[in-house]
C-alpha cells in the first residue's frame, strides 16, 4: 500500500500512542496463584547423620572433591574453626598430617590439590604403616538440628540419628488470643494420606496450638497459603512462607512490583521482607483475589481435610 507522508504520520503517531498509554497506566491489578496442593514432596531427600556437640545435637556434613584446583572449603574451615571437624575431635594424629600438608603447600590455593598434583596419592590417613585409606571427604559440624523427620529407626545408627531436613511448611494459621496475633504452621509431614484425601490429624493439631500458646482453634481468623496475599501493618504482601516457626517470623514478598522501571522481565528481582509476628503486629487480614485481581475480604473456616485430585 503506498499512502502519503501525512497519512504515514499518523498512523506512526497513533501506534506509538497506544505504546505509550500501556506504559504509563498505573491501575494494574495483580493475581497470583495459591499454590494449596497437599501432595507437594515433603523435604528433601537427602539424609544427614548427627552428632552432639557442646551439649547440642548437630547435622553432620561433609567436604569432598577435596583435590579440586580450586577446593577451598576445607582449607577455611581448619584455618576458622579447626574444632568443627570430627578428625579433630576423634583422629588427631590424621588432621596433624592435613595440617602438615597445608602448612608445606601454603603458597597455593589449595594445598591438597598441590600435593596430589605432585605426589600423585591423596592424603591418608594415619596409620603405622604409612598406608591407611585416602581421604577423599572430610566430615564436619554443620548447622544445629532444627526442623527434621527423625528416620533413624531405619537404619539402627548408634549414638546418632538418621533425618531428613527442610520439612516444607504447607500453611500458616492464623489466630487472634490473648490481645495479639499468633500462628501455628502446618507442615507437609502433617498431611496424612488417608483413602481419597489428605487429612490433618486434630490430636497432633492441637498439641501444636499448645505449643504455640493458643487457647483453642475458636480464636482461628485464617489460613495463609504460598502465594496468598495479606494486609500486615496496613502494608499488602505476598505470603512466601514461615521463615523460622520458633521466631514467629514469616517470609513474604511484595504484591505489586514496578514493571516500568525493567526493560526485561527476565532481569526483575523480588526483594523478599521477614515479618515477626508478635506484640507489634496489628491489622492483620487475608486478601482473597480472583484471576481479574479483585480482592474481597472472606470469613473462612479451619480446614483438616484436603480431597485427592
Amino acid at each position: 500500500e503506498v499512502i502519503d507522508d501525512s497519512d504515514f504520520l499518523e498512523s506512526f503517531n497513533n501506534r506509538m500512542n497506544k505504546v505509550k498509554a500501556i506504559k504509563d497506566y498505573d491501575r494494574y491489578k495483580y493475581s497470583h496463584k495459591v499454590d494449596m496442593k497437599p501432595n507437594r514432596q515433603l523435604m528433601n531427600d537427602t539424609l544427614y547423620s548427627t552428632r552432639e556437640y557442646d551439649g547440642e545435637e548437630y547435622v553432620v556434613e561433609k567436604v569432598g572433591n577435596l583435590y579440586d584446583k580450586d577446593q577451598t572449603k576445607l582449607v577455611d574451615k581448619i584455618k576458622k574453626k579447626p574444632e568443627k571437624l570430627l578428625m579433630y575431635q576423634h583422629d588427631p594424629q590424621t588432621f596433624e598430617k592435613l595440617i602438615q600438608v597445608i602448612e608445606q603447600y601454603s603458597e597455593v590455593k589449595n594445598p591438597l590439590h598441590k600435593y596430589y598434583e605432585e605426589t600423585g596419592d591423596y592424603v591418608r590417613k594415619y596409620s603405622r604403616k604409612g598406608n591407611g585409606p585416602p581421604i577423599k571427604s572430610v566430615k564436619f559440624y554443620g548447622d544445629k538440628l532444627k526442623t527434621h523427620k527423625d528416620v533413624s529407626h531405619k537404619f539402627n545408627p548408634k549414638n546418632k540419628k538418621v533425618v531428613n531436613q527442610s520439612i516444607k511448611p504447607f500453611r500458616m494459621d492464623v489466630y487472634w488470643d490473648d490481645g495479639k496475633y499468633k500462628f501455628v504452621t502446618v507442615r507437609y509431614n502433617d498431611l496424612k494420606d488417608v483413602g481419597e484425601k489428605y487429612q490433618i490429624q486434630e490430636n497432633h493439631y492441637k498439641d501444636k496450638l499448645t505449643e504455640k500458646g493458643i487457647r483453642s482453634e475458636e480464636f482461628f481468623l485464617f489460613s495463609l497459603y504460598t502465594n496468598d496475599v495479606c494486609s500486615l501493618n496496613d502494608e499488602k504482601y505476598r505470603l512466601i512462607g514461615v521463615n523460622n516457626d520458633n521466631l514467629n517470623r514469616v517470609e513474604f514478598d511484595k504484591v505489586e512490583n514496578n514493571y516500568k522501571e525493567h526493560c526485561d522481565f527476565n532481569e526483575l528481582r523480588y526483594n523478599r521482607i521477614v515479618k515477626t509476628i508478635g506484640n507489634n503486629t496489628h491489622n492483620f487480614y487475608k486478601i482473597t483475589t480472583d484471576i481479574l485481581g479483585k480482592e474481597y475480604v472472606n470469613r473462612e473456616k479451619l480446614k483438616f481435610e484436603y480431597p485427592k485430585g
